[in-house]
């Protein structure tokens, strides 16, 4: 009775929204569905489209991202038809996707004597959304590293066909070592004003390719173009990605879980 409370809770108040959450699966609904694991994922969009095709619809939709699993989550329609080509008979355009990268994915679970919140996969409902809406004394957390409790939070994942390397501190040194690749920066404006001197020698020496990931003052701006250039670098054929880390905490905490998920470990 509790943990239902606690689902009822999040569900009632944090959807329709880019929430996922995590819940045992009844016989009626298909093993194809949720990749033969014994739970079901439950979202409400907050997209009026997508609303109504699940009400005229008349039943619950098995809605999958439209991408090739380990691939990078499309944020438009071009996105779609270049990663499933004539896989898919039909796509609705329904313009950029607002938030950029995927729901955040929870699950309600007993833990000692009592019950917690698991966050399996964080992004724009954060830990601290999530602990306003449920009990003072139900701890919300994150799920360790390589957890796969749900379709879509296997560790690496999310990768464009290339190696993607956390810039460091001496990033100069970095790109010099592979100064015999096509090599991209993705990096914030600020990032790129701040070494423009730099960057401006690596791109005479070695053709670096810089994208922008636009401010540090617009989060939602940074994932909304996070995928979108991992596609352009595999357009362009970028054999090495160096990006920009960004602090592990608040809502970039979810980026940087991306962002972790697409390197080549």
């Amino acid at each position: 009775l509790i943990e239902n409370n606690i689902q009822h809770m999040i569900i009632n108040k944090l959807m329709p929204g880019p929430l996922t959450i995590v819940l045992p699966k009844r016989n009626v609904v298909p093993d194809i569905t949720t990749g033969w694991l014994d739970t079901v994922c439950i979202r409400i969009p907050d997209y009026t489209l997508a609303r109504e095709i699940i009400r005229k619809s008349g039943a619950a939709l098995a809605w999958p991202s439209a991408n090739v699993s380990g691939k990078p989550s499309p944020t438009s329609s071009a996105m779609v038809l270049h990663d499933m080509n004539t896989a898919i008979p039909l796509i609705i355009d329904w313009g950029r996707t607002l938030y950029g990268i995927e729901s955040t994915v929870v699950k309600v679970e007993q833990w000692a004597d009592g019950y917690i919140v698991k966050i399996l996969r964080p992004w724009f409902i954060t830990k601290e959304d999530i602990q306003d809406v449920v009990w003072d004394h139900i701890s919300v957390v994150y799920a360790d590293h390589g957890i796969n409790e749900s379709p879509g939070t296997r560790y690496r994942h999310y990768s464009p066909h290339w190696h993607i390397t956390l810039v460091s501190g001496d990033f100069i040194s970095q790109i010099q070592a592979h100064q015999h690749k096509k090599i991209a920066l993705l990096a914030t404006k600020e990032f790129l004003d701040r070494y423009q001197k730099n960057i401006d020698k690596l791109y005479a020496q070695y053709g670096l390719i810089t994208m922008p990931l636009w401010s540090v003052a617009n989060l939602l701006e940074c994932a909304q173009s996070l995928y979108q250039l991992y596609a352009t670098c595999d357009t362009l054929g970028i054999e090495q990605i160096y990006i920009e880390p960004f602090p592990e905490y608040w809502v970039w905490y979810a980026l940087m879980n991306r962002i972790r998920k697409s390197i080549w470990l």
